[in-house]
């Protein structure tokens, strides 16, 4: 992450606002108010690893239920797909 970006700030009244950065650190890709940067996080498909504190999200393609695709997307070059019905959950480990 360049020095130059500001990722997580405090208003006078206590509130925080973080940004993560993408697309090579040169635009905000997320933006959120009243969380500490270390509160929130964001995954792109068309820029992987795009959190830079947790990496990209690993699916693993051999469950069915949901897998990553470029057959159909609304804005980029990927979606993800997950199977009628299914419950897919994603944990990550914050420290």
């Amino acid at each position: 992450m360049p020095n130059s970006l500001e990722v997580e700030n405090e208003d006078i009244d206590g509130v925080y606002a973080s940004a993560h950065y993408g697309y090579k650190n040169t635009l905000p890709i997320s933006v959120s108010n009243n969380a500490k940067y270390s509160e929130t996080w964001f995954e792109s498909f068309d820029d992987p690893g795009s959190c830079e504190a947790f990496g990209p999200i690993n699916i693993p393609s051999a469950t069915g239920v949901a897998w990553e695709s470029n057959e159909a997307a609304h804005t980029g070059d990927k979606s993800l797909f997950l199977a009628k019905n299914s419950n897919v959950q994603y944990n990550i480990t914050i420290e």
